[in-house]
Parts: C-alpha cells; sequence; structure tokens
C-alpha cells in the first residue's frame, strides 16, 4: 500500500455494519439469546442491589440510595423501553435537560449520568448481554454500526485487517467456550449438504460452525452411527 494511500485512508473513517436481525442471530447462536439475557439480568440485578446496599452500610454517606431504588423499581421491560427512548429520541451524548419528561424519564436520565451514557449501569455479566437487550429494541432490517475509527486512528489496527476475527481469537484464547460450534455427521454426503444449506440460508452464521473433515482426519464417515461415535472420540 503507498503512503499517499495509506494517508488517506487514515483521514477516512472506518465502519462495521451488520443487519439487526443477522447480529441478534449470531447473538443467539454465541448463547445470548433473548431469554437468557433477561435470566442474567435478574440475577445481576440482585447482586448489584446487595453490593450497593453493602456499600451504602459500610460508608458514612449513603450515595447509593437513588441507584438502588431506581434498580428496586425498574424491571427488564423497564430498560427495554429506556433504550427504544435512547434510540428513537437520538439521545446519544445528548444532555439530559434535553429529555422530555415520560414514565421512564429517571431510568433514562441514570444512563446520562453527567451527560455521558452510563449503560453499564444495566446489569449484565457480560457486555453482550447488555448489546444483546439494546437490539432487541431495533427494527429487524436496521444496521448495527461499529465505529471503528479512533482505534484504527490510533494504529491497533489497519482498515483492512480482519478485525472481527481477530477479536473473535482473542475471546477463544480467554473463554474457549466462545469458539465455532464443532457439527460432526454421519459421513461425508451429510457434511457437505449440512455445509453447502448452511452457507445458502444462514450465510452470516456459515463462519460460526466448522464441519468435522472426514476426508483429512483420521476419522472415517460413510458408516452410520457406530463412526459418528468413533470420530468423536478422535476428535476428543
Amino acid at each position: 500500500m503507498g503512503e499517499s494511500l495509506w494517508r488517506r485512508l487514515r483521514r477516512a473513517s472506518v465502519y462495521l455494519f451488520i443487519r439487526i436481525c443477522e447480529f441478534k442471530s449470531r447473538l443467539d447462536l454465541l448463547g445470548f439469546t433473548l431469554e437468557k439475557t433477561k435470566s442474567d439480568f435478574e440475577e445481576s440485578k440482585l447482586g448489584e442491589i446487595e453490593r450497593m446496599t453493602d456499600a451504602n452500610d459500610r460508608l458514612r454517606e449513603r450515595l447509593y440510595d437513588s441507584d438502588v431504588a431506581i434498580l428496586e423499581r425498574a424491571n427488564f421491560e423497564d430498560f427495554l423501553v429506556a433504550f427504544q427512548t435512547i434510540r428513537e429520541r437520538r439521545l446519544m451524548g445528548c444532555s439530559t435537560d434535553s429529555i422530555v419528561q415520560h414514565d421512564d424519564a429517571r431510568l433514562v436520565k441514570r444512563l446520562f449520568r453527567n451527560n455521558r451514557d452510563n449503560f453499564d449501569f444495566f446489569p449484565c455479566h457480560d457486555i453482550r448481554f447488555l448489546i444483546r437487550a439494546f437490539a432487541e429494541t431495533c427494527p429487524e432490517h436496521a444496521f448495527a454500526t461499529y465505529d471503528l475509527t479512533d482505534i484504527v486512528h490510533a494504529g491497533y489496527y489497519k482498515p483492512d485487517d480482519p478485525i472481527a476475527e481477530l477479536a473473535t481469537q482473542s475471546l477463544i484464547g480467554e473463554y474457549p467456550r466462545h469458539g465455532k460450534i464443532i457439527i460432526l455427521t454421519e459421513g461425508k454426503m451429510d457434511r457437505r449438504i449440512l455445509e453447502d444449506s448452511l452457507r445458502i440460508l444462514y450465510p452470516h452464521l456459515a463462519d460460526y460452525s466448522l464441519f468435522m473433515d472426514f476426508e483429512t482426519s483420521k476419522a472415517e464417515g460413510g458408516s452410520g452411527t457406530r463412526d459418528l461415535k468413533k470420530s468423536i472420540k478422535v476428535s476428543l
């Protein structure tokens, strides 16, 4: 890449786009379903209330009374309504003074404390639960946009780096359960049919699975369930 072209690219904005319906499907496949998101929220909410209550008891000033009151009152659906309000009114980066009074104004304002977003107020054990909850409030065919401009211009990545793949590999290194889903079949033909069908019907999910290659592995397909069991032992 020539130096002049690189300089022009450095001045350009860098974004990743994906449709919300595909984005949600990927999160669901990784285990971040709406049902699990709600369950994690309920568990995390109780933990946060307990943590802040204990902190209040140890401090001379009861700094967390307001936050505890908001969390005790707000349920999962209330957060979804707040997220939808933020998205529809385009409140990102806005002063809380611009928020029109409504039923969930207190929660929305808490998410924008000190005129900056504080979405970490949403109780969860993994930020992807927060992302899954917010995505639920978006139209299916809208686009989720990830602005990579700052980290690219800071030199962490080049514009043509496979950033998503690198991030996935980093995540797998820390949490192996988030690697590709390994699919074992009874034979080579089953594998080919399923692999081709997945790429045709769900191309956005194809890279999240890995089919056992009977042609290059020690396992042999084509003999039914018995050989499938053998292939599982080989893969382990």
